[in-house]
């Protein structure tokens, strides 16, 4: 049973018209916190609640979907009033993760910023994997619809008959699928193991390897962007930056403590920034195979860093993951600076 005078306190504080965004997230801030869960799906938490999903309680979980979906019903009527307006830009629809969806109102994540130039409509929604984003494409039952009227399932919303067609597709998707099983991708510590030999690469009967995981997120890329540019619309697709993991980080730093005993941040940073590497070279194979109609953009050394023994610039990050203010702003520059020749080219 989950907490439900909590619940309530968090409903009434989304709900409150008199609040501002930021007043909005402080108080939320006081309550509840962000966690991952062995999936790799974020999840809402009670403040101070076990780092390690294993030990969480129905009474820790917050369940409450207006904190998912905080953000999309002005990111709607943004896209809708461009829609409407003599906009004569790209029609765009975005699917994925916290990057395009960071649950935070006084953090703009990359669609907020995105949405202030272009006509986006965005399902992304933090913490889904690819799993999640395909569940919303299956054909079973009737198609679901988002609290704010936005049909799910990136293909539902692609066939469905709309006054202006979408002409491009970002997605930003993988992440999560990679840091929910990163405790199975990791060797544990051992002060004669070189810091460039930590990737558990063949996995087995029990846990899987990062290649396995890995390979599954690019193949389920390489499906999905291959039926959208059969449908004669082009890709546009992204890597993530190096992270900033911390030894108590909800996220990574955590999970490779408490798991695989690794309490250098130092040789954490250098474990993650080969695994986006590899990830990188996985998106550009498909990128490269697709004659110009998958775009990748390449968001290394953006505000993350390749130099894991210093690390980056903590002023741009938020968390482990994600970027703050200024940490996405810079991040949307680098985006902004790539999508403007993408679109000229249209």
């Amino acid at each position: 049973m989950t907490d439900q005078t909590l619940e309530d306190r968090v409903r009434k504080i989304i709900g409150d018209e008199t609040l501002s965004a930021a007043a909005k997230d402080e108080a939320l801030s006081n309550l509840i916190d962000i966690r991952i869960d062995q999936f790799g799906n974020f999840i809402f938490v009670r403040k101070g609640a076990p780092l390690d999903a294993r030990d969480l309680t129905s009474f820790d979980r917050v369940n409450v979907t207006e904190l998912r979906d905080r953000k999309r019903p002005a990111k709607r009527t943004r896209f809708l009033n461009k829609l409407n307006s003599p906009y004569k830009g790209p029609i765009i629809l975005a699917e994925g993760d916290s990057w395009f969806e960071y649950p935070w109102p006084n953090i703009p994540d990359l669609i907020d910023r995105a949405g202030d130039k272009y006509a986006v409509l965005s399902l992304a929604r933090a913490g889904d994997t690819w799993s999640d984003i395909l569940d919303q494409d299956s054909n079973v039952g009737l198609p679901k619809r988002y609290p704010d009227g936005t049909l799910m399932g990136l293909f539902h919303i692609l066939n469905e008959a709309t006054p202006k067609p979408f002409q491009y597709v970002m997605i930003s998707a993988g992440g999560n699928d990679l840091i929910g099983n990163l405790k199975d991708c990791v060797y544990d510590f051992d002060p004669n193991r070189p810091g460039d030999e930590y990737i558990r690469h063949k996995g087995d009967i029990e846990r899987p390897g990062f290649d396995d995981v890995l390979g599954a997120a690019i193949h389920r890329y390489r499906e999905a962007t291959s039926k959208v540019v059969a449908g004669g619309r082009p890709v546009i697709l992204h890597t993530y930056d190096y992270p900033n993991p911390k030894l108590n980080g909800q996220y990574i730093g955590y999970q490779l403590k408490k798991f695989h005993k690794i309490e250098g941040e130092g040789l954490m940073r250098q474990i993650l920034n080969q695994m986006i590497d590899l990830f990188y070279c996985g998106l550009k194979q498909i990128a490269d195979a697709s004659n110009g109609k998958i775009h990748l953009i390449d968001f290394r050394n953006t505000i993350g860093t390749d130099d894991y023994v210093a690390g980056p610039d903590d002023s741009l990050w938020n968390d482990e993951m994600h970027g703050n203010w200024a940490g996405f702003e810079k991040l949307w520059k680098k985006m902004d600076s790539e999508l403007t020749p993408i679109f000229a080219k249209a």
